[in-house]
C-alpha cells in the first residue's frame, strides 16, 4: 500500500492518475494536456510504473500509458472524498 501511495503522492502524479482514469493516453498527449516538459512527465510516469500504478505499451514510436488496474479509480474516489470532507475541516471529520 505504501508503494502505491508513494507512487501517487505528488501533485503532478495525481494529475496524471486523474487523466489516465479517463482512458489510456500517449506521453505526447499527456505533455500537451498538462503543459509540462516531456522529461518531467516521463520521470513521473516512471515512478508510477515502478509503483505498479500504470502500465505502458509501445505503438511504433509512441508510448501509451494506462492505469494498471481499475481499482485505482476507487483510490481516486477515496482521495477526493477525504479532500472534500476531512482535509478541508482542519483534519477533523
Amino acid at each position: 500500500m505504501a508503494r502505491v501511495l508513494k507512487a501517487v503522492g505528488h501533485p503532478l502524479r495525481l494529475q496524471l492518475l486523474e487523466r489516465l482514469a479517463e482512458g489510456e493516453c500517449s506521453v505526447r498527449d499527456l505533455v500537451a494536456e498538462l503543459k509540462r516538459p516531456q522529461a518531467i512527465v516521463s520521470q513521473h510516469l516512471k515512478v508510477m510504473r515502478n509503483g505498479g500504478v500504470v502500465i505502458h505499451r509501445r505503438e511504433g514510436t509512441r508510448v501509451i500509458y494506462a492505469l494498471a488496474h481499475d481499482g485505482l479509480l476507487n483510490l481516486l474516489t477515496c482521495l477526493a472524498t477525504c479532500q472534500s470532507h476531512c482535509l478541508t475541516q482542519g483534519g477533523r471529520p
